[in-house]
């Protein structure tokens, strides 16, 4: 839902944390904003999610990737194990 308060344009969101949680599972979904994972995943990186994990909350997110069988996972998966490599070799 969108509103306007001077020449300013605000989004007002409706959408509960569970349903966005349940769209950020998949790409064919979309919130009761109109918003899909994509929308999501630019929001929580503008927010610094991302930026502010510990090292446990990057581990889980590491293990969820890396033990996923998600076709559409595996470019993730590769940059990962890219990084590893580099690493690796110094």
């Amino acid at each position: 839902m969108d509103t306007f308060h001077g020449d300013e344009h605000l989004e007002v969101l409706t959408a509960s944390p569970r349903e966005a949680g349940e769209v950020m599972q998949t790409i064919h979904a979309w919130d009761s904003d109109g918003h899909n994972s994509h929308w999501w995943a630019v929001r929580l990186m503008e927010a610094d999610l991302f930026r502010d994990l510990d090292v446990f909350d990057a581990e889980h997110m590491l293990r969820a990737v890396m033990r996923s069988g998600d076709s559409q996972i595996a470019r993730l998966q590769q940059k990962i194990l890219e990084a590893v490599k580099t690493e690796l070799d110094g």
